[in-house]
């Protein structure tokens, strides 16, 4: 990673000229490694809080008396949450500062994870329920900041490395998804309910005040910002909907793949929980490889692989009645175990991408590369993976109640398919018509115009 950022430092250095001249600090390397060192670990803490209540807090809340639709609610509302206020934060990024964003987001996360820990207390339903959910709500809020920000905040430090940047951020994310059920289950086994979010939440307040200290100030020049105007490009709007189907692609299992494995051969919770970590390790693991891949100019191409790679392998998760005539309705848990880790692959070959493309597409439509894009790119980033969060569970639990399990997995296969249709057109009629998907290399460096000039 610091060869690679040292690499990059010379090509950043061109872009001095814009920085001084929107009065943004610039940085040594050194500074630069340990301010994306300090976010990243933010993500990990804050995405950790989140991620941890799965393995033990539906128990104790059907322990008080929630149903299952109540405990749904509780776990769905962080998504929506990010999903509401995410495009809000990067519209507002510039007036509050990244710096504020990232600081008051990560603190917001940890004492909601505190007060969360709290709730064993409350014996009472009704208000037991309204409090995780409000205390949900702050910590999504809270979420929605700090990812907007830091992913604005990592990305302007190395402008000449978006790709490696972003698949760094997947990568936190990634960990803190794998390493929260984790921490949560041991702690929980340990110390009761309350210690995870005691350990958790004071980890995430302790990032707060290190952030405070190793962040700077970052003054970007105010401009007019729209994020529907945004979306209006045809390009970012193709963008936008496979940030939902990336998401919807990495959640769709969540509810019925588990309860799936279990009945169809017999096996344990930790069993299935290795499986899961399966597919997140291989998505952090290749996650970096790709982003190296985006920076060198492979970014269309990698979405176009990563998105029909994932409809084919869905095929065979169950596998799908279409390959009856080959697998003679027979399933085989070493096959769930590959499919789940190619597309843990295939899944970071069709997400990874989309960040740098949806800059390139509003570099080209004549948005600057500052502050301002980063946050608006970043707020729907986070607002199209909210979206997908909460379609996936909700999606594949219907199908799977109203048909089956494989018939869901195919389902799948051609949502897929069709967004690798739409994608493989607009870059056609893209090609076809002459019409750049990236500004030039030596136009990279220049300032654009502050407003779209041609809808690609």
């Amino acid at each position: 990673m610091e060869q690679s950022l040292e690499n990059s430092q010379t090509v950043d250095e061109k872009l001095s000229h814009r920085r001084s001249s929107t009065g943004s600090q610039i940085l040594t390397k050194k500074q630069k490694i340990l301010r994306i060192t300090a976010l990243l670990f933010s993500q990990i803490c804050v995405l950790s809080g989140y991620s941890m209540i799965s393995p033990f807090f539906p128990q104790e809340a059907k322990s008080v008396g929630l149903t299952q639709t109540e405990v749904g609610v509780i776990f769905s509302i962080f998504a929506a949450v990010t999903f509401v206020m995410s495009p809000i934060y990067g519209v507002a990024i510039v007036r509050l500062g990244p710096k504020f964003m990232c600081v008051a987001g990560c603190f917001l996360c940890g004492g909601a994870s505190l007060l969360f820990g709290l709730l064993n207390y409350i014996p009472e339903k009704d208000v037991f329920f309204v409090l995780a959910l409000l205390i949900r709500v702050a910590e999504g809020n809270g979420s929605a900041m700090l990812s907007v920000a830091s992913a604005t905040m990592i990305l302007e430090s190395f402008e000449s490395a978006t790709g490696l940047m972003y698949s760094l951020i997947e990568m936190s994310v990634a960990v803190g998804y794998i390493g929260g059920p984790a921490f949560g289950a041991a702690f929980y086994a340990i110390g009761g309910y309350s210690l995870p979010f005691m350990v958790v939440g004071g980890m995430t307040l302790a990032m707060s005040f290190i952030l405070l200290l190793v962040l700077t100030n970052e003054k970007a020049e105010a401009q007019a910002a729209n994020f529907l105007a945004l979306l209006k490009i045809p390009g970012i709007m193709v963008m936008f909907m496979l940030f939902v189907l990336s998401s919807l692609t990495m959640t769709y299992l969540d509810p019925v793949l588990s309860g799936w494995m279990v009945d169809t051969f017999s096996i344990t919770t930790s069993t299935v929980g290795l499986i899961f970590v399966s597919w997140s390790a291989a998505y952090a693991i290749v996650s970096p490889l790709i982003g190296k891949l985006v920076d060198k100019g492979y970014v269309f191409s990698i979405m176009l692989l990563g998105v029909f790679s994932s409809a084919i392998i869905f095929l065979f998760m169950a596998p799908s009645p279409l390959l009856d005539f080959i697998f003679h309705k027979q399933t085989y848990l070493w096959m769930v175990v590959v499919v789940c880790v190619l597309e843990g692959i295939s899944g970071a070959l069709l997400y990874i991408p989309c960040y740098q493309a949806a800059i390139n597409i509003a570099g080209v439509n004549g948005y600057k590369q500052n502050v301002q894009t980063y946050g608006l790119v970043s707020g729907m980033m986070n607002s199209g993976y909210a979206l997908g969060s909460l379609a996936g569970p909700l999606l594949s639990g219907y199908l799977t109640d109203k048909y089956t399990f494989k018939w869901a997995t195919t389902v799948m296969t051609f949502v897929l398919m069709g967004m690798g249709v739409v994608l493989a057109l607009y870059v056609t009629i893209m090609k076809m018509t002459g019409r750049p998907l990236s500004l030039p290399p030596e136009q990279e460096t220049k300032p654009l115009l502050s407003s779209p000039i041609n809808q690609s």
